[in-house]
């Protein structure tokens, strides 16, 4: 059974001895249940602990402020909190997860040892690196449209964030060809459908449309050029 709520059993006592101890000592603080945040001036680093049954995994990232219009458009739904976001080894960091076992003492025990070397090895330097833009784009997941066109976008990568914005706009009016102009004005995901009109300058009418339907104006900064 995954773990939302800490227990504070055996394997509670041990996390927070092994884990916790690392984390809370390089300035986070756990504000949910096995995640942990440490803000700055101009982002926040993340660390999330996924615990199931048998194993868990860990994920670390980093949020930069300027990312916070992409998280508006999905705030009112249940998403992912992207960010450069990978998942830790004791070795370096991946975009594939890499699972923890955690069944028996013994695999708990070692494998708290393997997370508390990585976060104390190679994963500040990693962190740390999230603050330049280019680095920033370079670790976001590749699926994430919307964030890595944003992400790019501020790196200065104009023809990645022109591609993943078309992309997701492609997405988009396939969507609202399938469901038809008045469903798709309705659907609250399509605030990311407006972002993109007014970014992009296009389907301007549809996007007037939306608009009205969900009430919705965001004051989106056009894309250069």
């Amino acid at each position: 059974m995954r773990r939302t709520a800490r227990r504070f059993d055996t394997f509670d006592r041990k996390f927070d001895k092994t884990i916790s101890a690392v984390l809370l000592g390089i300035g986070f603080t756990e504000t949910e249940p096995y995640v942990f945040t440490r803000p700055d001036s101009i982002g926040r680093d993340f660390a999330c602990f996924d615990i199931a049954g048998k194993c868990f995994t860990v994920s670390l990232g980093y949020k930069p402020l300027y990312m916070d219009e992409i998280d508006r458009l999905y705030g009112h739904l249940i998403m992912p909190n992207y960010g450069g976001c990978s998942y830790l080894t004791p070795k370096y960091m991946t975009h594939r997860p890499k699972e923890y076992p955690c069944q028996s003492a013994a695999q708990r025990d070692r494998s708290f040892a393997m997370v508390a070397k990585g976060l104390t090895t190679h994963a500040p330097d990693w962190l740390a690196s999230l603050r330049v833009p280019v680095c920033y784009a370079d670790a976001m997941p590749p699926t994430a449209m919307m964030y890595l066109g944003r992400a790019n976008e501020v790196a200065g990568r104009l023809d990645r964030a022109k591609e993943s914005y078309e992309e997701q706009m492609r997405r988009e009016l396939a969507c609202w060809e399938m469901n038809g102009p008045a469903e798709a004005a309705a659907l609250q995901a399509s605030r990311a459908f407006v972002y993109l009109c007014l970014k992009l300058g296009r389907e301007l009418d549809k996007c007037e449309r939306v608009m009205d339907a969900l009430k919705f104006r965001p004051d989106v900064e056009p894309f250069p050029g």
